[in-house]
């Protein structure tokens, strides 16, 4: 028969293992609460390739596994204070549930809570700022059509035509021998610059809507037609106008990125986290991989 003795030692042991069963799950503690394998398991199921992941087996200096438990790690680290924040961030189970979801809603909230929105009026200076540098530092476009022709006699006579009342397109449809010919010699929109310089000299010579005398360049002979740019400046400065925008937008996404990561890293520092050594050691604010 069991002795007393015997007895007590096997009795205390019994609530040594009770006290500890519900630890021998957890992972990590972070500010008192634990992160458990099972939040580790419902996090992991939440992205695609690494849904079968077995935590037990890949625990060891696994970086899928670490780079989520440390994740789960820092939002309890920043809980309290991304509530004064004003985000309302999902208990441990839930968001370890919806991890990846949970974690997009968590970010763009940090986001705008560090470095809020700028206004409208502060957004439309910005782009106007751009807009405004981006057009005074920039040739404007030039509208242009024109006919070529081989001789100068073959380029007066089909000045005259357009002098008594043909369309200058009609008449480079049926002579011009470019490539723009078929099109009625219309050249597009652009920079001076873009054509030989003889052709450019003579353009920009004329005032819009007037027509050159005969042009030679190695090509052959030219009447040049310059044409209302207005459309053409309106597109240019609707182009820099989208390119201010994205620049604007990418210059806030990257001072978010920055004050948010500042941010989390002067609460990961003052962090109290205990881990699993199993799963990494918490050393400055940064998880690292298991002793081996």
């Amino acid at each position: 028969m069991p002795s007393i003795r015997t007895f007590l030692v096997a009795f205390v042991v019994m609530l040594v293992v009770a006290s500890c069963g519900d630890r021998v799950n957890v992972a990590a503690t972070a500010e008192g609460t634990d992160i458990t394998v099972e939040h580790l398991h419902s996090a992991l199921e939440t992205i695609p390739d690494y849904a079968n992941l077995d935590v037990s087996a890949f625990a060891a200096g696994d970086e899928r596994v670490t780079g989520v438990l440390q994740t789960l790690i820092v939002v309890e680290v920043i809980r309290d204070d991304a509530e004064d924040l004003g985000l309302d961030t999902p208990d441990m189970d839930e968001f370890s549930a919806s991890f990846i979801d949970s974690i997009a809603v968590l970010a763009d909230g940090l986001a705008e809570g560090i470095v809020p929105e700028p206004d409208e009026a502060e957004r439309q200076r910005q782009i106007d700022e751009f807009v405004s540098a981006a057009i005074g530092s920039a040739s404007q476009p030039v509208c242009v059509s024109h006919l070529l022709v081989e001789t100068e006699d073959e380029a007066l006579a089909a000045a005259e035509r357009i002098a008594g009342g043909e369309a200058f397109a009609d008449v480079a449809q049926d002579v011009s021998t470019g490539p723009s010919g078929p099109e009625g010699g219309f050249l597009g929109c652009d920079d001076p610059s873009a054509w030989v310089p003889a052709f450019a000299e003579a353009l920009v010579a004329l005032d819009v809507d007037e027509i050159s005398d005969p042009v030679q360049t190695d090509f052959g002979f030219h009447l040049i037609w310059r044409q209302d740019s207005v459309e053409a400046e309106a597109d240019l400065e609707a182009q820099y106008t989208a390119q201010a925008e994205q620049m604007v937008d990418q210059r806030l996404l990257q001072e978010r990125n920055t004050a948010v990561g500042l941010w989390i890293d002067e609460h990961r520092l003052d962090a109290d986290v205990e881990i699993d050594p199993m799963f990494g050691v918490w050393d400055d604010g940064i998880m690292g991989p298991p002793a081996r």
